[in-house]
């Protein structure tokens, strides 16, 4: 008995009170691991003592928690720090915008504002608005080509596939435009998929592995290196994972794009684009309702001050191009690489600036030569930053009094985290100031007593210095603190509705001739996280389990694969392809999980590509001592006929009764026996309990499929990884009222 005590106790103290489990959740789970480790435990009523002993070890564990979780609130950041649940910083809104332009070629510097009422959102990278037009699609199989829109005719209030009913490789999109597209100029666009299946397709997370369903090949008709024909698209960026979900195209090509010389265009004579698909398929054909040309990604964020670096290579004939929005029309200073820090050089008598108004781009022309230290210690051999308005660079510079614990107040809120930086300046002997590159951390506590370093707390817009101890202290001096890196957002209050973006910011009439469509409200948007919501997410995340351990986080953790439809899934533990006479024969260590992909015939069948994604997921979970077989179910079908009377009044009696047996073969499909029965006794009387159903005079279900045998009983019993479907249906019905 005292052995028991003391294995009780050390199994209540191996689980630390993660998180508040209730007494019930406790012996539920206990169970769970009794019965994959130990089947022939039986001790399941209250009154058996095994209940009871477990019984036993959760009330132990109710109160070591209740004790745990007695943290006071001062407490309680650093028991999630360390419990390694930090703050989830704040979050910018996102949508989408369309430009469109009928006055020719418009440019659009990275990170170009653009107005919501009193609220500023911002594109990514710098954008060429291409005066063109989509006036025809086309696609091509194996067997035929088909013309979807063609000028006039285009109906964008229907949808269709891209590369047919049954797309495979070979099969190709073509997409036509009235204009050719620039060289080197990247081509955005939106694609809006139908996404409208039964099952929903899981979504793939920036950290995700994922191998692509199929791959596409993108191309030009055009003159590249003096040959005629179709040539290659450079693809920068495809969030649509070829096709698999809505999301954002930019290719580049290299050439010039000529009018297509193609019979399958018959009198069409514009620019073309081509998608192909080279290898691989899909699980659900694409259908595309939209296409939009010129429409790009913006957040919701305001960058008041930014600061770029650039490297020997990026400098050519001393000088250097940015073609930020701030670079372009803010205020500008410039500082050069000297020993651990940077020295600010003049405008007027070290560089000079010059702007080039067709392409938004702004050239710093160096005057005299870099000095020959510079670049010593990294890359980096100039800064540039970059303000929204000249006065903000007062407004973003402080001074440091030389104590220990300053804290910086800016006067702004909701500092994004990752977008702020800052420099701190030490005089030197000569009375010139070497301004240093100071970096953020999450907490001073964790920091060393030399390290160049501060805390920043976003929602306030304070920032907090060292002690000397943890963190350096800034020394004393006169706007000797300087941000070159500030954006700010508004969290969950970016959120809006579609159609609250209307132009871009004034900015001395350059973009008059531009229209702005904003077609979906802004998502996305979250504020930095609070205790009581870090609490939530820690209790949720320890509640999830991140190991494969019982037959339900198979099922589970299959289904969630990246980017898969997954349809059914179906465990058996013990078991081995090839395996017989199972259940009674096992295959120690082994996890057989049989799957059912999604698909339109509900015979879904598992390509290379969807087995390579399930085992990369699976094998995150996997215990290191068992062995995963991933397999497609074997499909076994049925035919039944037979003769049943009708009741009266029933016009849709045959859909009710196939109704009931595809819900009947479904359910049995489901069960988690090891061996699948079709028990005939079962379907009979289903079918016979409907209520526009008279009598069953005469039922029969025959099994298709390679050894596949019947019972006296009529019953059909076929191997676990298997499972039924309907291949022929030949009922004769009967009404009542003609046998009357």
């Amino acid at each position: 008995m005292s052995s028991i005590l003391q294995w009780g106790e050390q199994k209540v103290l191996e689980l630390p009170g993660k998180e508040l489990k209730s007494r019930e959740k406790m012996i539920a789970e206990a169970i769970k691991q009794l019965k994959n480790q130990y089947p022939e435990w039986t001790d399941y009523a209250p009154h058996d003592p095994g209940i009871t002993l477990l019984e036993l070890f959760a009330q132990l564990q109710m109160e070591q928690q209740e004790r745990i979780h007695a943290v006071v609130d001062e407490n309680k950041p650093f028991y999630l720090d360390l419990l390694q649940f930090p703050p989830l910083p704040v979050r910018p809104a996102e949508t989408e915008v369309i430009f469109a332009t009928s006055a020719g070629t418009q440019v659009l510097p990275a990170r170009c504002k653009i107005k919501a009422q009193d609220m500023i959102f911002e594109t990514e990278d710098r954008l060429v608005i291409l005066d063109n037009q989509l006036n025809f699609v086309l696609s091509e199989s194996k067997k035929q080509h088909q013309i979807l829109l063609q000028d006039s005719t285009i109906d964008w209030y229907r949808d269709w596939n891209i590369f047919g009913e049954q797309p495979e490789p070979g099969n190709a999109l073509y997409l036509g435009f009235d204009n050719p597209f620039p060289k080197d100029i990247a081509i955005h666009m939106k694609w809006n998929f139908i996404e409208e299946s039964a099952i929903k397709r899981n979504p793939i997370g920036e950290e995700d592995s994922f191998h692509p369903l199929v791959k596409l090949a993108w191309e030009y008709y055009g003159l590249e290196e003096g040959k005629k024909g179709w040539h290659r698209l450079e693809v920068v960026k495809d969030t649509t994972r070829d096709f698999l979900y809505s999301g954002f195209i930019t290719l580049i090509h290299k050439g010039q794009q000529l009018p297509v010389e193609d019979n399958i265009f018959g009198s069409y004579s514009g620019y073309a684009l081509r998608c192909l698909i080279v290898e691989g398929s899909y699980d659900l054909p694409p259908r595309v309702k939209r296409i939009y040309l010129n429409s790009v990604p913006i957040l919701q964020k305001q960058t008041l001050v930014e600061s770029r670096t650039f490297a020997r290579e990026e400098i050519e004939d001393q000088q250097i191009e940015l073609d930020s929005w701030l670079a372009y029309y803010g205020h500008k200073s410039l500082f050069v690489r000297h020993q651990k820090g940077w020295l600010e050089w003049q405008e007027g008598l070290q560089y000079i600036t010059d702007y080039d108004k067709q392409q938004k781009i702004c050239r710093i022309k160096l005057l005299k030569p870099l000095p020959v230290e510079a670049g010593a210690y990294d890359e980096a051999l100039i800064k540039v930053v970059a303000w929204e308005k000249e006065v903000l660079r007062q407004r973003l510079t402080s001074s440091s009094a030389g104590w220990i614990h300053q804290h910086i107040h800016t006067e702004l809120g909701n500092i994004t985290d990752e977008d702020f930086s800052l420099m701190v300046a030490v005089e030197q002997t000569d009375g010139t100031l070497l301004w240093q590159d100071w970096h953020q951390v999450e907490k001073l506590q964790r920091a060393t007593a030399e390290e160049l370093c501060y805390e920043l707390d976003g929602p306030s817009g304070t920032i907090i210095f060292g002690d000397n101890r943890r963190g350096s202290v800034p020394a004393k001096g006169k706007n000797n603190i300087l941000i070159t890196d500030c954006t700010l957002t508004r969290g969950s209050r970016g959120n809006i509705h579609s159609a609250q973006i209307e132009k871009i910011e004034e900015a001395q009439g350059d973009y008059e001739g531009i229209d702005v469509h904003h077609l979906v409200p802004a998502t996305g948007g979250r504020d930095k996280e609070s205790i009581l919501q870090r609490e939530s997410r820690m209790l949720k995340d320890l509640n999830t389990e991140y190991r494969a351990v019982g037959i339900e986080d198979y099922a589970r953790i299959v289904t969630e694969t990246p980017g898969l439809m997954i349809d059914t899934v179906k465990v058996l533990p013990l078991y081995r392809p090839g395996l017989k006479k199972y259940p009674e024969q096992k295959a120690e260590n082994c996890v057989t999980v049989v799957i059912e992909p999604y698909s339109k015939t509900g015979q879904g069948k598992l390509s290379i590509a969807y087995k390579k994604n399930i085992y990369t997921h699976l094998e995150k979970y996997r215990p290191i001592t068992t062995k995963i077989y991933v397999v497609e179910p074997l499909y076994v079908g049925l035919e039944i006929h037979g003769e049943i009377v009708i009741k009266a009044n029933y016009s849709n009696a045959r859909q009710e009764i196939n109704q009931c047996i595809q819900k009947f073969i479904s359910l049995t499909d489901k069960k988690e026996d090891c061996q699948v029965i079709l028990n005939f006794g079962d379907l009979y009387g289903s079918i016979e309990l409907l209520t526009c159903v008279s009598q069953v005079r005469h039922l029969g279900v025959e099994p298709v499929g390679y050894r596949i045998s019947k019972t006296r009983t009529g019953d059909i019993a076929i191997p676990a990884n298997s499972r039924f479907f309907v291949s022929k249906t030949d009922l004769t019905l009967v009404h009542s009222v003609q046998e009357w």
